[in-house]
């Protein structure tokens, strides 16, 4: 779908070439598919035209974020948050960036405030639950999880949530139940699929997950993410080939893609090649599209 929001987007700067809302429009969309450079750019370019627009701001913001800019992050978002008080995405998304910061109280007071504010929204809770688990409030983050799933009960997104919570915290019997629930609730949501193939993996059972991931790929072939989980399930049945060939494939449609990078740096120093693998975990790391990711990427290169 983000793709498609690029070249709706595209198509609607080609007839309006001063339209700041769709440079705004189209960075959001290119920072979703991990386009982060190209986001910038758009954003720079909507803010050039309308200084005090938010979505831009708050899209810039979450780019600095990714980058693992956090000063710069939180600096755009107490900007948008005094342009608009009343956005609790805003308040969640710098509740992100100062957890990033180790301020946790004050990560909490800001998710607490987008509560507040959008007090039937699930993913709010699902990321203050999260936040609550790394404060060691692991009652009161499932709760909050429950509390998600309760919200929207038809919808498969809490459960997903719910069921990356159980898998980030060991509990892998438990997210497949989530995982499971979320495929019956909607047979064709890939990220309920790629969910339960990580969670497989993590049970050691890495056939099961292969079904589950070519499912997710073949649901939203877009899914990258779907492709390196099931590289690593290639990897657990102790095909380093195939694995080789899932990350090399994948590369070369999405030459920027961290994940990607990543393993097939670990392949290459596996295979001895100490020389691609660095040039491999160099260009992980330029192309990190998350804090995570950067500090994997510099962990890779430090080991070397």
């Amino acid at each position: 779908q983000f793709s498609e929001a690029v070249a709706d987007q595209t198509r609607v700067i080609t007839l309006e070439p001063t339209n700041a809302l769709a440079y705004a429009g189209r960075a959001y969309a290119r920072a979703q598919l991990g386009e982060i450079d190209e986001a910038f750019q758009d954003v720079a370019t909507s803010l050039k035209l309308a200084p005090e627009l938010v979505p831009a701001i708050h899209t810039r913001a979450d780019l600095f974020f990714r980058r693992a800019r956090y000063v710069e992050a939180l600096n755009d978002y107490d900007r948008a948050i005094g342009l608009d008080p009343t956005d609790p995405f805003l308040f969640a998304g710098r509740a992100g960036v100062k957890a990033s910061l180790n301020q946790l109280e004050a990560a909490l007071k800001d998710y607490n405030r987008a509560i507040e504010l959008a007090p039937n929204r699930p993913a709010l809770y699902s990321e203050r639950g999260n936040l609550l688990a790394v404060m060691g409030r692991m009652e009161d983050a499932l709760k909050d999880h429950n509390t998600a799933v309760g919200l929207s009960p038809a919808s498969p997104d809490p459960l997903v949530a719910r069921g990356q919570f159980f898998l980030d915290w060991e509990r892998p019997e438990r997210a497949l139940e989530d995982f499971d629930e979320a495929v019956q609730v909607d047979a064709t949501m890939a990220e309920a699929y790629l969910g339960r193939g990580e969670t497989q993996l993590a049970l050691g059972q890495p056939d099961k997950a292969l079904a589950d991931l070519d499912s997710a790929i073949e649901l939203s072939p877009a899914l990258l993410y779907a492709y390196t989980a099931r590289a690593r399930a290639y990897e657990a049945k102790g095909d380093k080939e195939r694995a080789f060939q899932e990350y090399s494939d994948l590369l070369k449609t999405t030459p920027t893609f961290s994940p990607a990078l990543l393993g097939l740096g670990y392949l290459q120093l596996d295979k001895g090649d100490s020389k691609a693998a660095r040039k491999s975990f160099e260009a992980a790391l330029e192309h990190a599209s998350t804090p995570d990711l950067i500090s994997e990427a510099r962990a890779a290169i430090s080991d070397l």
